[in-house]
């Protein structure tokens, strides 16, 4: 039997009741846009598909900030009022049970069930600006640390070493002065930035915020160094707030 003749039985069998439950909860192809439309989701799977991933939806691009740091196309397509989402041509079958909430059936990784799950803010904004310190460079002095061949004249740098984060940018100090812009998702968790770090020799390309405080915020940090394409993560990576002192 053709392949894509067996996706559409196997969809019609798990979703057949579709129809009735769209039209008893007034569903239609706008409401499921704006459902992604400027979120973030929880897309958890099972034994195919074990991690749980993190997706940002943006007007028609999204992000996943647990593997993939591309922006690929998403849409929402409708066929008889049964309702597809599709991530980068890749498609999973809609059934909303509630607004931010769904099931589904994706074709990706063989017939996989998964749940959507709208991700609530957990931060504010202004918990996140300001300047930090990371711990390992907290109360100590320039003289500690071995020079990098491109260290600055010490009257351009002040010490120790600290993130200045804006609405739109985050700058670094370490040995370099280094800038790039940033993009902090809807729930004021995930951070995007390409910002220079010798002492890590990469780049820091994503912070996860695990929590956050008025003097303390902790951090997994997703980085790619120099000279290779993989990515990898620093856990629990603790900063303090630069006005703050060390509890």
């Amino acid at each position: 039997m053709d392949k894509s003749i067996s996706i559409l039985i196997i969809f019609f069998i798990l979703f057949g009741c579709h129809k009735g439950a769209n039209n008893e909860l007034m569903i239609d192809l706008e409401t499921i846009k704006n459902d992604f439309k400027g979120e973030t989701y929880d897309l958890i799977g099972n034994e195919l598909l074990p991690d749980t991933l993190n997706i940002q939806f943006r007007d028609s691009t999204f992000h996943s900030f647990t593997y993939d740091l591309r922006m690929p196309p998403w849409r929402v397509s409708e066929f008889e009022n049964n309702y597809f989402l599709i991530l980068n041509r890749r498609p999973i079958a809609l059934k909303r049970i509630s607004e931010g909430h769904y099931k589904g059936l994706s074709f990706i990784y063989g017939d996989e069930k998964l749940v959507l799950k709208k991700r609530q803010i957990k931060f504010s904004k202004e918990q996140i600006l300001g300047a930090w310190i990371e711990e390992k460079w907290f109360d100590t002095k320039v003289s500690d640390f071995p020079p990098l061949p491109n260290l600055l004249n010490d009257s351009i740098l002040s010490w120790p070493p600290s993130y200045k984060i804006s609405s739109d940018s985050i700058m670094s100090n370490k040995y370099l002065l280094t800038k790039s812009e940033i993009d902090i998702n809807n729930t004021n968790e995930f951070i995007s930035m390409h910002l220079e770090n010798p002492t890590n020799q990469g780049f820091e390309s994503l912070w996860k915020i695990k929590s956050i405080s008025d003097s303390i915020m902790i951090i997994d940090r997703y980085r790619q160094p120099y000279f290779d394409s993989k990515y990898e993560w620093e856990h629990n990576v603790k900063l303090f707030r630069k006005t703050r002192t060390k509890t």
